[in-house]
């Protein structure tokens, strides 16, 4: 299995917004969607959020930062 701890940084509120959209489509660690590891382009059909919980951090006005944990699930 493979786990991709995801940090993202000096979002605007849209970004928040649809990253809070994505969160709650999959309804945190029961979704499974596919993945592309963004260091060798893999392609990982079976992963999910690793926590149900969303942290979105406003870290000045119209910016924002959160960390996603994606892991691979077993097939």
């Amino acid at each position: 299995m493979h786990r991709w701890v995801i940090r993202l940084d000096e979002l605007d509120e849209a970004e928040l917004g649809q990253i809070e959209i994505f969160f709650l489509n999959n309804q945190g660690q029961f979704g499974a969607f596919n993945f592309v590891d963004p260091w060798d382009g893999t392609s990982y059909a079976n992963c999910s959020l690793a926590a149900d919980e969303l942290d979105l951090l406003t870290t000045e006005p119209m910016r924002g930062q959160t960390r996603l944990t994606i892991v691979e699930n077993r097939i």
